[in-house]
């Protein structure tokens, strides 16, 4: 008698030829055994989680409570959404982004995706912080009375912050759209609007808007969002020379973000490369027929110089790793949306705080780089 499952071996003998008498597969049942174990080991872990999550929550361990309820959402077999929600509910009125953004997105109606009221409150915290895919659901809701008083004035502002850090078409449409029904003369936003379009058409290129974002002409939004700005239009930047604008000032402005500390800490290596690529661009361009005054390459020249100095003063690590390592980590901000070219942060306010950064914080680095 085998103890460990309680069946003599003629007993299992039998048992598997009436499994071939009835045509039953045996890689088939060993594999679906297996399955069964594995489920059973995974819905132990799982039971863990929860476990702990309310562990965490009851002795107000709110960042760990919901780094918890993040990895139960993975769960396939078990139905941990009531725990999930008010574990969720709690740390977002603690001001948690990944708990605001569950509860924000939890809240929709049927195959539209409009907002429930329940939304509001919290798709309004995430468009404050700056996150990107609340600005469309924020809108409509200002726009159809979600939880909120109809207001054609908010509505327009977060569908303009959808057109300009998302580049939405339906942002895009609707702001053009309450801007010719309502006008809003007078308006914050009505005066944005007609720096951006003109004849209900998009006035100025992505480039443009960025730089105008750096140098405050776009004053509407924090200084931050000219580096989200920036750097998304550099992810996607080729050498290339365009009739009328050339495209070596957003590696020169996401330099001057860089070294003023705008959504990123101060870095001057990492600077260096971005200002290489401003100064290869802008090269190319005068090779284009362009005059050098047209370019910003004596700026670029100027900070280059000041670069190297501060770096032979305060020393730092291998520029290439620095370099790679901080697209690579820029990058897990990012949300890739498939059916475009283009990918975003979800917090234009995120910044870049890497271990690899030591620079001395007892070096001044803006002033030198103040000049536009």
């Amino acid at each position: 008698m085998n103890e460990e499952f309680d069946i003599s071996l003629d007993e299992l003998g039998q048992f598997i030829e009436d499994c071939r008498e009835i045509d039953i597969d045996m890689d088939q049942f060993i594999a679906y055994q297996k399955h069964q174990y594995e489920k059973a080991s995974e819905m132990e872990i799982f039971d863990g989680m929860a476990s702990d999550m309310r562990a965490c929550i009851s002795q107000g361990k709110l960042n760990e409570a919901a780094g918890l309820a993040e990895k139960l959402k993975a769960c396939d077999y078990g139905d941990f959404r009531t725990d999930i929600d008010a574990c969720c509910r709690r740390c977002a009125d603690a001001g948690i982004i990944s708990a605001i953004k569950h509860m924000a997105l939890k809240y929709r109606n049927g195959a539209d995706g409009l907002p429930d009221p329940d939304a509001f409150p919290y798709l309004k915290k995430l468009s404050d912080l700056g996150y990107v895919k609340s600005f469309k659901l924020l809108g409509n809701c200002h726009l159809q009375g979600i939880g909120c008083e109809i207001s054609y004035e908010h509505a327009a502002e977060e569908f303009m912050k959808g057109y300009v850090f998302a580049e939405d078409t339906h942002c895009m449409e609707m702001l053009v759209q309450i801007m010719k029904k309502r006008g809003l003369e007078g308006t914050k936003i009505r005066s944005l609007y007609e720096k951006l379009f003109h004849d209900g058409k998009p006035a100025l290129s992505r480039n443009q808007i960025a730089v105008m974002a750096y140098t405050r002409e776009i004053s509407d939004y924090p200084p931050e969002a000219a580096y989200y700005l920036l750097f998304n239009l550099y992810r996607n930047y080729t050498y290339a020379c365009d009739e009328e604008e050339c495209y070596g000032d957003i590696p020169f402005y996401l330099s001057k973000c860089i070294l003023d500390g705008l959504g990123i800490d101060p870095c001057p290596v990492l600077a260096e490369y971005v200002l290489r690529d401003a100064e290869d661009d802008y090269t190319w361009w005068m090779r284009d027929g362009h005059s050098r005054e047209n370019t910003k390459l004596d700026q670029v020249e100027d900070l280059l110089g000041y670069v190297k100095k501060h770096m032979e003063l305060t020393g730092y690590p291998n520029g290439d790793d620095l370099y790679l390592d901080w697209l690579d980590e820029e990058m897990e901000f990012v949300y890739n949306n498939p059916n475009s070219t283009m990918q975003h942060y979800e917090l234009f306010g995120d910044c870049y705080n890497s271990s690899l950064i030591c620079i001395d914080r007892n070096v001044n680095v803006v002033p030198a780089c103040q000049s536009q």
